[in-house]
């Protein structure tokens, strides 16, 4: 299914899962405005599931099943988004723009890119042997945004053991980077990998309960700080941070 919206209101679109192959539902969904809401459920296994939004919307994919792929893309260089505040006619409280994913199953795989955006980005996944992915650009300052908080949010959140996560962001050097960046992880078995290129007073946080687990924390910023809070046995954890530009200190924490 393909829609195109340019609408200055909120409009809640449901794409209901097409048959493509036999046991495989496709639902791709495509928006072009503001204030716009995209929604796919699933329910079945191998079903695929897109969301392309350009503009301040909200996208959400929930899957149930097993072998189901998500993807979230919003935003573009020379589109922004900026889905931080909520629309005027809309209870407070009541409204989060942004990308989420939910999944329940074994061997799903979601993926959220974000570029040139302000946004929150959060993946939820029970099961085994499940991929997070997230991958975010950010090239505005926090400044701007010093209503709210978390400025901005990024978040997997996952269940389950085999399971892996990936969180990269991406920010200019001088502006502020990630005020929120976060893997949490309850299981044994479990991989996570945080990147964090440029910018100022960015956080980056995993917190993994179980054992056998493995975490990487790669931070290239100043006045940043990493965490890592592990719970079990036989766990694995290595931290990076550096300081590229300016020759001086990063004045960075671990």
């Amino acid at each position: 299914m393909f829609k195109r919206l340019s609408f200055l209101a909120m409009i809640v679109m449901i794409a209901f899962a097409i048959p493509a192959l036999a046991g495989t539902n496709v639902g791709n969904v495509n928006q072009t405005g503001d204030l716009n809401v995209a929604t796919i459920d699933q329910v079945g296994s191998s079903d695929v599931a897109n969301i392309t939004q350009y503009g301040t919307n909200r996208a959400d994919i929930d899957q149930t099943g097993n072998s189901n792929q998500a993807t979230i893309v919003q935003g573009a260089p020379g589109n922004h988004v900026y889905n931080l505040y909520e629309p005027s006619y809309h209870p407070a409280g009541d409204w989060a723009m942004g990308a989420y994913i939910k999944q329940n199953g074994n061997s799903n795989t979601a993926s959220i890119i974000e570029r040139a955006s302000d946004t929150y980005a959060h993946i939820y996944q029970t099961g085994n042997r499940n991929i997070g992915s997230q991958d975010i650009g950010t090239y505005e300052s926090k400044a701007n945004y010093i209503t709210f908080s978390p400025h901005r949010g990024v978040l997997i959140d996952q269940i389950g053991s085999d399971n892996q996560a990936y969180q990269t962001t991406v920010a200019s050097f001088g502006c502020y980077g990630i005020d929120n960046m976060q893997i949490l992880q309850q299981g044994n078995w479990n991989y996570a990998n945080q990147y964090s290129q440029g910018g100022m007073a960015s956080v980056m946080e995993i917190f993994q309960t179980g054992n056998s687990n493995n975490s990487v924390q790669y931070q290239d910023g100043r006045f940043s700080r990493a965490h890592a809070g592990i719970t079990g046995s036989s766990n694995i954890t290595n931290q990076y941070q550096l300081y590229t530009v300016w020759s001086v200190s990063g004045v960075n924490s671990a």
